[in-house]
């Protein structure tokens, strides 16, 4: 058929039969390939969407494809200049980001399914918190992701300028974070040592004092943490000037000492648990001056 001279198929053309000729001889290949060699349509198909099935992409200049976004199916990103390929959202199925300059895809949020991070200049991902999902960051400069406190999920401190995420930093120790809404402890930093956290609405909290559960410290100038005391749990003793912490008595749990000048921990008794010295103080004696409330003489020093 491709032999034939093409004044015939011109002749053909003038009587309306030269498309119903072609199709019913001509494969569609060899139509390409004969008629149409300069046609890229013919030779890769590339839609920009489909309204149902598989993703349709569009060629990256590296990298996977990188299609545009359909109605359903999987998701449709757009090329990147480098790495993985970096969709837009699509309004059903997976994440769709926009391209990173360099690294891991970093889209924006999708109405639904993973968190959808805007790109980093380095390093992983830095999401955008989003509405249902994992924690979602802002980026870093240098380092892993530094999220804002999501609504729902992990914890989401600020971005530090290098390192792991730390909320807000401590001039030393660990990270010390605010407090979340939801998720991990969001501790607030201490001047030396462990952190020393404020407590968040729901999670793991390790802030100022709980009514229950593990000490709540407030940061010591020196040392370990150095928590008040809580109303049930283990000790929460303040800060001593050196040596182990001193912590005052709480009405559960183990001894809780007031704190020495030097050396070990010295407590006062604890209505409840190990106990060295005197009664713990009842309700009545909580009216008597200091000294009196412990049967100390006037002049001792407490």
């Amino acid at each position: 058929m491709c032999g034939f001279p093409l004044i015939w198929l011109w002749g053909l053309g003038r009587t309306g039969t030269v498309g119903m000729v072609i199709q019913e001889f001509l494969p569609q290949a060899q139509l390409c390939r004969e008629f149409l060699p300069q046609a890229q349509l013919c030779r890769n198909s590339c839609p920009r969407s489909s309204s149902a099935g598989n993703s349709c992409p569009r060629p990256s200049s590296a990298g996977n494809s990188c299609p545009r976004p359909s109605s359903a199916g999987n998701s449709c990103p757009r090329p990147s200049s480098a790495g993985n390929s970096c969709p837009r959202p699509s309004s059903a199925g997976n994440s769709c980001p926009r391209p990173s300059s360099a690294g891991n895809s970093c889209p924006r949020p999708s109405s639904a399914g993973n968190s959808c991070p805007r790109p980093s200049s380095a390093g992983n991902s830095c999401p955008r918190p989003s509405s249902a999902g994992n924690s979602c960051p802002r980026p870093s400069s240098a380092g892993n992701s530094c999220p804002r406190p999501s609504s729902a999920g992990n914890s989401c401190p600020r971005p530090s300028s290098a390192g792991n995420s730390c909320p807000r930093p401590s001039s030393a120790g660990n990270s010390c974070p605010r407090p979340s809404s939801a998720g991990n402890s969001c501790p607030r930093p201490s001047s030396a040592g462990n952190s020393c956290p404020r407590p968040s609405s729901a999670g793991n909290s390790c802030p100022r004092p709980s009514s229950a559960g593990n000490s709540c410290p407030r940061p010591s100038s020196a040392g370990n943490s150095c928590p008040r005391p809580s109303s049930a749990g283990n000790s929460c003793p303040r800060p001593s000037s050196a040596g182990n912490s001193c912590p005052r008595p709480s009405s559960a749990g183990n001894s809780c000492p007031r704190p020495s000048s030097a050396g070990n921990s010295c407590p006062r008794p604890s209505s409840a648990g190990n106990s060295a010295g005197r009664a713990f103080p009842t309700p009545a004696m909580l009216d008597l001056v200091p000294a009196q409330r412990w049967g100390c003489p006037e002049a001792a020093p407490h």
